[in-house]
């Protein structure tokens, strides 16, 4: 413990995990939310099934169309000049089902858009959610071994050292005690190690 706090080649030793601020569980998740690519593709994917499906309404409109073309030819000793003019309007109407079915497919994608975003959405939300969930439940499993475990492991441990000077005690007994205290010393190191990663 001591020799995590010291410097090690010339490098301080990384702030201790439980001791720096933790931003409240709503905000973590939004960050997450705001910058998961695959939601942003899925965002993507809605805004272009609606414009399809923008495209698709459009097209179910009359689309008029006047025409003026100029021709010109040389035959023989004769210039032909003319000009052609017309207008067309088409009718969508008369193929309504290649414009529905264009509707629908263009609905159906960006209602799969929508529900793959909106899971993704959750699924963020609860791995952030279980990750701030370990991460609170380590910082409570370390403090409870800082203040209490520890502390009481080490007077024990000094207890019993001090019965075996005056032979009041066994190895046996202090060996058990110092064992137990190194446990204690090794769940705070894996404790500790579980909030760095």
């Amino acid at each position: 413990s001591d020799l995590a706090q010291q410097e090690v080649g010339g490098l301080e030793s990384p702030a201790d995990p439980a001791q720096l601020p933790l931003p409240p569980l709503d905000e973590l998740q939004q960050r997450a939310l705001a910058h998961r690519p695959e939601i942003a593709e899925a965002e993507a994917r809605i805004a272009a099934a609606r414009e399809v499906r923008r495209a698709a309404d459009r097209a179910w409109r009359p689309d008029p169309e006047i025409m003026l073309k100029a021709r010109h030819a040389n035959a023989g000793s004769r210039v032909i000049e003319g000009y052609d003019t017309g207008v067309a309007v088409s009718l969508p109407w008369l193929n309504d089902g290649k414009y529905r079915a264009t509707q629908r497919e263009a609905d159906r994608r960006q209602e799969a858009a929508t529900f793959d975003a909106a899971s993704l959405r959750t699924r963020t939300a609860a791995e952030i959610r279980a990750v701030w969930q370990e991460i609170t439940t380590t910082r409570q499993t370390l403090a409870l071994y800082r203040e209490q475990l520890l502390p009481a492991a080490r007077q024990g441990s000094e207890n019993l050292r001090a019965g075996l000077i005056t032979g009041k005690v066994s190895v046996a007994e202090f060996v058990a005690a110092r064992r137990q205290q190194l446990e204690v010393e090794l769940a705070i190191a894996a404790s500790t190690a579980d909030l760095h990663r």
